[in-house]
């Protein structure tokens, strides 16, 4: 199929609202009993790219399809512009990975995921899709920096530096649990358990060391010297609110 306006066609086929720009895709399907074989199905439009393999079980509710899937997006903010979706960051994405339906839920992995200087990868399960919220997941993240914290936590000055985490995230029927959370800033390294709640509040048990204690100046309340630092310390509460429990800050030979 190749057609410099791929609307007109694809809203003879049920498809609306997809936008007036040229569309190119082919591939191999081959339909087994209830069952369609997909092979070297990719799909172009706008200089992005999408391809698509695997087993799509046409009964059963979808159960037992698995699929591999790449997405190649030139600029995520124009992409979103042609979908009526503005304010998504103009740059590239590339995402490649796997997905399989197993009943009510979905086992999923991600082999690379890049958003401009963002890196991701992760696997994991969604035991239902109608809580996607759900998730237990293995996950290994990479930041630029953590500026976008600065409007949860704008009492710490953050030190510059590229943010790396990994762990696992365990779903409950109330929460997330975070396990085994390791995470590196610069030369700031912390490790962080506890839950995350489906009601947008956490709590957090923290511990964290570095090399510069000021970056807790403005949470304190009091000017700190810049000595290495250990910290431990509760954190509960949600975005707008939150609290800090038992803390315990030693710097250098002194203790806060």
């Amino acid at each position: 199929f190749d057609s410099p306006d791929a609307s007109a066609v694809l809203e003879l086929a049920g498809v609306e609202n997809f936008p007036a720009v040229p569309l190119k895709f082919g591939g191999h399907v081959q339909k087994a009993q209830n069952r369609l074989n997909i092979s070297e199905f990719a799909a172009e439009f706008q200089n992005n790219r999408t391809e698509l393999s695997g087993t799509l079980n046409l009964s059963e509710g979808f159960s037992g399809s698995e699929l591999t899937v790449s997405l190649d997006v030139a600029d995520m903010d124009k992409l979103g512009q042609l979908f009526d979706t503005p304010g998504l960051p103009p740059q590239p994405l590339t995402l490649s990975g796997t997905l399989e339906l197993e009943g009510k839920g979905l086992a999923f992995r991600v082999d690379q995921s890049e958003l401009g200087n963002i890196r991701l990868k992760m696997n994991g399960r969604v035991a239902d899709l109608d809580n996607p919220l759900g998730v237990d997941a293995e996950f290994d993240v990479s930041l630029p920096g953590l500026d976008p914290l600065s409007a949860i936590l704008p009492d710490l000055a953050w030190p510059p530096g590229e943010f790396n985490a990994s762990g696992r995230l365990k779903n409950g029927l109330r929460s997330t649990r975070l396990e085994d959370v390791h995470m590196e800033l610069g030369d700031v390294r912390a490790t962080v358990t506890g839950n995350l709640l489906h009601d947008n509040s956490f709590d957090l048990d923290v511990s964290m060391q570095g090399p510069d204690a000021t970056i807790f100046s403005e949470l304190l309340g009091h000017p700190l010297e810049a000595k290495p630092f250990t910290l431990d310390t509760g954190l509960n509460g949600n975005p707008a609110e939150l609290s800090l429990e038992e803390l315990l800050l030693n710097l250098g030979e002194s203790r806060v």
